[in-house]
């Protein structure tokens, strides 16, 4: 464990991937989705088990709570040089008007912009601003003027479809003022309140932003779900893997110094299995890779499964009891020590490199505009809406996230090709007090045991 903390000549690692959550609470401008607050049993739940793990045990002082228990895992791991806090804008429905009923998380510019200037050595500012709201350029400038450089979008939830061309100023804007764009992609399963439209998360949609000149981190490297190949002219062709179109676009030369991906997310159980062991694998993109954790995720222990990883052989036996000590600790460094003990079932040999996690990707150099009368990239639209026919999006009751195609036991598993089903995962179901109510009296269903052993321990992290 004393090995994941060191690099090399005393470098240190940037998370590119650190969201700051909040309720309000002290006037920070955050909020969730009503339904998160609400009797809602399972949006409710949701949020209790972040905010336990997050560390969160006052709802009036929540916001401060969330910052100072992040700050607190950074400061005890000296090894992370730099957290990039992440903004996250609100819903801007097609029309162009803001849309909080469809909003499932907000993080405001400006209190990220304070988080920072508190914190000006340990943070980078991560700003995000929807290319539907009417002042999107100017609000991009803005935050370029206060230095920030980085900017981040989560498709699937904010609506936000990158072949719009009220991206286009947008995209302008990037490029020129060296901003990168941390984008989603893959399925989205946590914010998911105030709905979801899973085919803006098709990796194949950053082509516009590529096109563009702008740079893009591809967060997740698509690691959940699949979507249809907009590279193909066929609109009955099967969807494909989301993992897979990344790839895809990481092979294309023209993007290589442009495409990134992050690591942030990879290790959930969802997500564990051929996607990891091909990300391990594939040593030829492994520098165009950077670090993220996702944090809170790594907080919440239904999430990571040591015991998965060490039975897909990622992780070795003695490994796992380490990892698990940390994790009591210290999780944010419990997601770097897991990633830089990974290693191919194939080849042990197979790791992520150290420069992975030292690289910082928080900025690039300015590009200007095309030669004059070279036009901006066209992106032509898909037959029945611009990413195609067949693409409607899937949801359960009260907005939650369906599995896409047939309802069969065999679509049901962790990750691509891991073929270890969530029950395989689960002890036998308990029926634990959730406050004064029982899980059964508000759904008539047991709650699943993982989700109360999360409820459970979270306060002892």
């Amino acid at each position: 464990m004393r090995d994941c903390s060191v690099f090399a000549d005393g470098r240190t690692v940037t998370d590119h991937h650190v969201h700051v959550l909040g309720i309000g609470a002290g006037g920070t401008g955050c909020s969730v989705h009503p339904k998160m607050q609400s009797c809602n049993p399972w949006m409710s739940t949701k949020l209790s088990i972040f905010m336990a793990a997050s560390g969160v045990s006052d709802r009036g002082s929540a916001d401060q709570q969330f910052v100072d228990r992040l700050l607190d895992l950074q400061g005890a791991a000296p090894v992370f040089g730099r957290l990039c806090l992440l903004a996250f804008c609100p819903d801007y429905n097609d029309e162009g008007a803001l849309d909080m009923a469809a909003t499932g998380l907000h993080t405001p510019n400006d209190y990220i912009l304070q988080l920072h200037a508190d914190n000006p050595e340990r943070t980078w500012p991560v700003g995000s601003v929807h290319p539907y709201m009417p002042d999107a350029a100017q609000e991009l400038e803005r935050l370029a003027d206060q230095g920030v450089r980085m900017i981040k979008w989560l498709p699937n939830s904010m609506n936000i479809n990158l072949r719009d061309p009220r991206c286009r100023p947008v995209f302008k804007v990037m490029r020129q003022r060296g901003m990168v764009l941390l984008c989603h992609t893959g399925d989205e399963n946590s914010v998911d309140a105030g709905g979801v439209t899973n085919q803006y998360g098709n990796p194949l949609l950053l082509r516009s932003a590529l096109d563009a000149g702008v740079t893009v981190i591809a967060a997740h490297c698509g690691t959940e779900g699949s979507n249809l190949d907009l590279d193909s002219d066929d609109t009955n062709s099967p969807k494909v893997d989301n993992f897979d179109l990344f790839i895809r676009l990481m092979a294309e030369p023209k993007y290589d110094g442009l495409l990134y991906g992050d690591i942030s997310a990879i290790i959930c159980f969802r997500r564990v299995g051929r996607y990891t062991m091909e990300l391990l694998e594939h040593k030829e993109i492994h520098h165009r890779l950077v670090y993220g954790s996702d944090y809170p995720v790594p907080c919440v222990n239904m999430v990571v499964h040591t015991s998965k990883l060490r039975k897909l052989g990622f992780l070795t036996e003695r490994e796992e009891p380490l990892l698990n000590e940390l994790y009591k600790y210290n999780p944010l460094m419990f997601d770097l020590a897991v990633k830089r003990c990974l290693k191919s079932p194939n080849d042990p040999a197979l790791k992520f490199p150290d420069h992975i996690f030292t690289r910082s990707l928080y900025g690039t150099e300015p590009r200007q505009d095309p030669p004059e009368g070279v036009p901006f990239p066209e992106e032509a639209a898909g037959p029945e809406g611009v990413c195609g026919a067949g693409t409607a999006t899937e949801s359960g009751p009260e907005g939650a996230n369906s599995e896409s195609g047939p309802e069969d036991d065999s679509r049901r598993c962790c990750g691509s090709g891991s073929g270890v089903s969530i029950s395989d995962l689960q002890c036998s179901p308990c029926e634990p007090e959730v406050g004064d109510l029982k899980w059964s009296s508000l759904v008539g269903v047991k709650m699943p045991c993982f989700v109360s052993h999360a409820l459970q321990s979270n306060d002892e992290i």
